[in-house]
This record gives structure tokens, sequence and C-alpha cells, in this order.
């Protein structure tokens, strides 16, 4: 799957968790590139009165209650239908 279908998968899980939510109100939202050290890690979206933060490199997506909590935290290997990522750490 191709980044531009990954961020495609993200806005249609973002808007259709805000849907689902607030189904009077109507989707809108805006986003911004987010940029570390000089690389891309991922977006940022706000909608109504949420913000949410696709992390590239932890594959999540995390959306924010207005007071920053976090509200939801989704695995986007289940977005993108791609097998959980199992970090194993070994001892020196």
């Amino acid at each position: 799957m191709s980044n531009a279908q990954r961020l495609d998968e993200v806005r249609a899980f973002l808007q259709a968790w805000f849907s689902k939510s607030h189904p009077s109100n109507v989707w809108s939202a805006t986003e911004s590139i987010l940029i570390s050290d000089g690389h891309y890690c991922g977006r940022r979206f706000a909608f109504g009165p949420y913000t949410a933060i696709w992390f590239v490199e932890e594959n999540q997506v995390k959306i924010f209650d207005p007071d920053g909590s976090v509200a939801v935290r989704q695995d986007c290997s289940e977005l993108f239908g791609e097998e959980p990522t199992i970090e194993i750490r070994r001892a020196a």
C-alpha cells in the first residue's frame, strides 16, 4: 500500500469516527504535515473541537479531546489491512 493510500485510509477513519460521534455536524478538516529533524513523521488533523495525529513511525492515529486528553488510539495495522508489528527487545 502506498503512502497516499495510507493517508486516504487515515482520513476515512477520522471522518467515519467524527460522523458517528457527531452525526449532526458536517465533516471539515485541516491538515498539517509534521516534520522532525528534517524527516516526515506524520500528519496533524483539526476537525470540530478535536485534533488528531497520525504518527507514521508509531503506526498509530490518536484523536485528542478539546482538553488534550487522548480520546481514541487506533493501531494503523488494522486500517491498512496489515499484520500488527511486534517489537522484540533482547537484552545485551
